[in-house]
């Protein structure tokens, strides 16, 4: 073990082919500062074989990435590539590069490669626990980006106030083997799609996690699910993120197969439609006991004469307040709860005026199905309004839809 005395150090360290197992360990992070000094990657681990190596805590901060593999930056906090690698109790601060401001994962040098195992976990190759991803910046993944076939576990730890211009504001995995998420939290992120999370043709478990205040300056506040993603997500809440457009908790689109069960989503606002959920584009998720709470679509003046006219300015939406199923996706909804969600009294050709499904909106060509559900107290504006079936293709094997008080 190699013990780092409590102070600030400049360092662009690089750990390659150790040939041993070693710890590298600060006396804690709030005392022991590793600084890139805009420098390149602040710590880089490559082709550690069997070894592992574990770095715990420091806080790491002042990277820029390293442009070995990829020709723009990777990694500003900590690049890992073809590493057994174990990070514990670290804060990644102030950290910047193109992918993965904090952390940039992946085991290949830009194509498909192996997947090493790591001895004391032996189902992933790195694992990053109890650590926390602050005030970090990229392109893609503004926490931390996982790429190409490898496991990954990351536990306890708190994704907040990081940014990516464009995917990924805490997380963005791409082509990902194997990413499994337990009790981490997602917060005040921000990023153009999947302000929270971004998952692209990735293999994700997302357990426990909570998803709040998270913002996407176009789709998917909380998460986005996009091209043939394998999603499970379990447990987790998704409370007051928002969408410029759409999918203020979740976005799915291009054959994604989420599988959400026992999740709330709550309060969450989208400007144009499906502000709890949103579905489009061939996905296919599955959606079991969850609850769909309070959710908004903010919607858009009604036309540019009316918003010139005073303060009470009507507005449009595509609907969904809990959630919306747009283009050839196929849906399928168990024992949920829809309820409080609301959405603006006109639609977005005034073809449902008051009617644009305020708590669900079915607007694809294919059947989706909905069991056992309670869907109830919606509003479009000030209409009680609860489901749409633009297509007639809707399947409700059973509603429930208890008397209203009024």
């Amino acid at each position: 073990m190699i013990s780092v005395a409590p102070g600030t150090y400049t360092v662009n360290l690089v750990i390659d082919d150790p040939g041993v197992s070693f710890t590298l360990r600060g006396a804690g992070a709030g005392v022991t500062f590793l600084d890139g000094d805009d420098s390149g990657a602040v710590i880089k681990v490559v082709d550690t074989g069997a070894s592992v190596v574990t770095i715990e805590g420091f806080t790491i901060q002042n990277g820029s990435g390293d442009t070995a593999n990829w020709g723009s930056s990777c990694g500003g906090g900590i690049y890992s590539n073809y590493a057994n690698l174990v990070v514990n109790g670290c804060d990644f601060t102030y950290n910047e590069s193109y992918y993965g401001g904090g952390m940039f994962i992946e085991s290949s040098d830009g194509s498909k490669g192996v997947n090493y195992s790591n001895d004391d976990y032996p189902s992933y190759a790195v694992v990053v626990r109890d650590c926390t991803f602050e005030d970090n910046e990229a392109n893609y993944g503004g926490g931390m980006y996982i790429y190409d076939e490898i496991s990954v576990m990351v536990t306890r730890c708190t994704f907040e106030d990081n940014n990516a211009y464009d995917y990924g504001g805490g997380m963005y995995n791409e082509d990902a083997g194997s990413v499994t998420m337990t009790d981490c939290t997602f917060e005040d992120n921000e990023a153009n799609y999947g302000g929270g999370m971004y998952n692209d043709s990735s293999e994700v478990s997302v357990d426990r996690c909570t998803f709040y205040g998270n913002d996407a300056n176009d789709y998917g506040g909380g998460m986005y699910n996009d091209y043939e993603a394998i999603i499970s997500i379990a447990t987790c809440t998704f409370e007051e993120n928002s969408a410029e457009y759409e999918g203020g908790g979740m976005m799915n689109v291009y054959n994604s197969a989420p599988v959400v069960t026992d999740c709330i989503f709550s309060y969450n606002e989208a400007g144009w439609r499906g502000a709890g959920m949103s579905n489009n584009d061939y996905c296919e998720p599955f959606v079991a006991n969850c609850v769909f709470v309070g959710n908004v679509v903010i919607g858009e003046p009604y036309s540019n004469s009316i918003a010139s006219m005073g303060d009470e300015i009507p507005m449009k939406s595509d609907g969904g307040g809990g959630m919306f199923n747009g283009f050839s996706c196929v849906p399928t909804v168990i024992n949920c709860t829809f309820t409080q969600n609301s959405i603006p009294y006109y639609s977005s050709e005034g073809t449902y005026d008051g009617e644009n499904g305020g708590g669900v909106k079915f607007s694809t060509s294919y059947t989706s199905t909905v069991t056992n559900c309670i869907i109830w107290g919606n509003f479009c504006g000030d209409n009680p309004n609860e489901v749409l079936d633009t297509n007639g293709d809707l399947s409700l094997i059973h509603i429930s839809e208890p008397t209203r008080p009024y």
